[in-house]
Formats: C-alpha cells, sequence, structure tokens
C-alpha cells in the first residue's frame, strides 16, 4: 500500500500513526495538496489526502474510511475496542477529537488560504467557539476516565485526541492553551513519544518506521474475510455443491484451485460476511455432511432461493421466541441449513 499527503496534516498523520499500530506495511509519499497539485490529482482526480493506494490498485480517501480498511486488514489487531459499551464510548471520544479537528483545519484555511480582506470574523468566531467546546469536551472524558497511551493499550480514539492536540499547539498556538485541557495535554505529550508518533512527526518529512519493529510485527493469524471457525465441506460434485452455495443462499466465488485431474482442490465462498471453504471429496477426505446456522438480512426470501435451486423444506420459516425469524432447508448433499434473520436487538438469552 502507498499512502499519499502530508504529515502536517492531522488526517493524514492519524492515518500514518495507525497503520504502524496495526502492523501493516506501507510505503509514505509527503506531497501536498497545493504545490504539488498536478501531481496529485495523477493519483487521485479528486485531489484529497490522505490517500491510500491499495496493493491491488484501487484508491482509497477519507481517513476514517481508510481506518476502516486498515482495521479489516488487520484483523484480529484493533485499534476500537471490541466490547459494546467501550466501542461506543471509543467512537465518542473519536468524534470529539474529530470535531475538534475539523474546525481546527477551517480555522488554519482562513487565515492561510483566504486573503485577509476577506475573512469573516462572525464565522472565525463561530469555528473558534466549535474547536473549543469539543475540547472542552474531551477534557471533560478525560477527567472521568484517562486514556491509555501505551503502544499496546492506545485506541483509535487516543491516537486522534493527540493527534489534533499537536497539531492545534502547531499550526495555532495560544489558542488551547494547555493550562485549558492540562489532561490533554500531558496525554498527547506521552503519546508523542510512542514509535509511531515519532516515526510520523507533524511537518512535511515522510514516514520513518522502524524497519526492525515492521519486521516484528505480528502476521493477522485470521486473514481477511474469515472467522476463527470457518466451514470446509467435503462433497461429491463439488461444482454442483459450489452452485448451490452461490445461487441458492447468495454467496459469492472468491478463489479456485484444481487439481491436476480437472477437480476441485479448493474453492472460497464469501457467504453473507464470512467465508466457506469447499473440495472435492476423495478416498482421504470422503463426502460428509453437517448442519449449520446461517445468518441473513431477509430469512424469507433466501428461503424461497434456496429451494428454487434444488433444498428440500426442512422447516416453514417463522418468528421463534428466542428472537430469529427462521426456516431449514436440506441441500442436495444432505447438509442441514438453519437461514436465520435476527428481529431484535437484544441478545440471545437462557
Amino acid at each position: 500500500m502507498k499512502l499519499f499527503g502530508m504529515l502536517d496534516s492531522p488526517y493524514v498523520r492519524r492515518v500514518a500513526i495507525a497503520l504502524q499500530l496495526l502492523g501493516l506495511r506501507f510505503e509514505h509519499q509527503s506531497l501536498s495538496v497545493f504545490r504539488g497539485f498536478e501531481d496529485f490529482r495523477r493519483i487521485n482526480p479528486v485531489v484529497r489526502a490522505p490517500t491510500l493506494v491499495c496493493d491491488d490498485g484501487e484508491v482509497l480517501m477519507d481517513s476514517t474510511l481508510i481506518l476502516e480498511y486498515a482495521e479489516s486488514l488487520a484483523q484480529p489487531r484493533s485499534l476500537v475496542p471490541a466490547a459494546l459499551p467501550q466501542r461506543q464510548h471509543a467512537l465518542r471520544l473519536t468524534g470529539l477529537a474529530l470535531a475538534a479537528c475539523e474546525k481546527s483545519v477551517q480555522i488554519v484555511y482562513e487565515h492561510g488560504v483566504r486573503p485577509p480582506e476577506k475573512l469573516h470574523e462572525p464565522w472565525v468566531a463561530r469555528v473558534t467557539a466549535q474547536m473549543l467546546a469539543a475540547f472542552d469536551a474531551l477534557e471533560q472524558e478525560l477527567a472521568r476516565e484517562a486514556l491509555d497511551a501505551s503502544t499496546e493499550g492506545i485506541t483509535q480514539a487516543g491516537v486522534t485526541a493527540a493527534v489534533t492536540w499537536q497539531f492545534v499547539q502547531a499550526l495555532l498556538p495560544g489558542q488551547v492553551p494547555a493550562s485549558r485541557c492540562p489532561r490533554l495535554a500531558d496525554f498527547s505529550a506521552r503519546a508523542e513519544a510512542l514509535p509511531a508518533f515519532a516515526a510520523a512527526p507533524h511537518g512535511e518529512g515522510t514516514v520513518q518506521a522502524d524497519p526492525a519493529a515492521a519486521k516484528a510485527a505480528p502476521v493477522a493469524y485470521i486473514p481477511p474475510g474469515f472467522a476463527a471457525v470457518t466451514p470446509y465441506f467435503f462433497v461429491d460434485d463439488a461444482p454442483r455443491f459450489i452452485a448451490f452455495l452461490v445461487d441458492g443462499l447468495g454467496g459469492q466465488e472468491l478463489l479456485r484451485s484444481l487439481r491436476p485431474d480437472g477437480k476441485v482442490a479448493n474453492v472460497q465462498v464469501g457467504l453473507h460476511g464470512s467465508t466457506v471453504m469447499v473440495s472435492e471429496a476423495s478416498l482421504a477426505y470422503p463426502a460428509m455432511c453437517g448442519a449449520y446456522y446461517l445468518y441473513v438480512a431477509d430469512a424469507q426470501s433466501t428461503m424461497h432461493r434456496a429451494l428454487a435451486h434444488g433444498a428440500t423444506l426442512e422447516m416453514e420459516v417463522g418468528d421463534m421466541p428466542y428472537g430469529d425469524r427462521q426456516g431449514g432447508v436440506r441441500d442436495a448433499h444432505g447438509n442441514l441449513w438453519w437461514i436465520s434473520q435476527r428481529t431484535v436487538h437484544a441478545p440471545y438469552t437462557a
């Protein structure tokens, strides 16, 4: 991957730091959307920083969307808490930090780009008040619960808060004194001492990640698109079964490899957010069947689709007391599929 944009942008910098913390390898090119406009436009016609060119050449933009992609690549490593209460709180902190970031960038542009005679003071005052409100709210949150400033424990909320604070101190000195937000100032100082921050300092340079650290970063043990438990089907007439997964259950074939005799060695099929594998049965691995619980967005339509592609009915769709709308079919290979759609927000209970 290659990241484009300058580290004096808090949006570029939060991405550069997060990619390192997630253990993802990338190149960085410091390219200005102002001085390097034409060069940037050849990479991304929108000329928006940060821009990330993925390994397959697809171009992503917007720091939040790039980080969402990075989180998917880095699984199971994450900078966002998994548990819902902690995730909710982290999202609030991230939102406050991004609000402060957005307003501070607007102030910088007002003074640095707009001609002085066209400066609209009521607008600057409004935006400044919004920035200060966001910083004050962040300070209040840190008073209730401190943020972890260690490499192992820092979250995306912490990265964004620290980067935004540093940006404001560098570009808008005196606007938000440390005395106003002492906890945030202290947290940012400790975060800036971390290797990932030090390797991507605010300014016009490029990311200088420690090669040894990058080499030592563990490879995610679960590849993107897979879960810790992945169904692996050994079936007779694998092409027919794969066709059922795609046409009958709404899957998508992702990867196919064949044996020398032309039979299926391994096919990966994406199935409603999960990945399953299929191989042609053999003497060593004879055909076997099982039962599977498949979550879908519309149980009724998926049931109709499965039945239209060779499955037989086991149970009509109905609303269950445990909160699922569910039906059952058996495919031509003998596998039982409980096709289920969650209809309540509550988790399963005993």
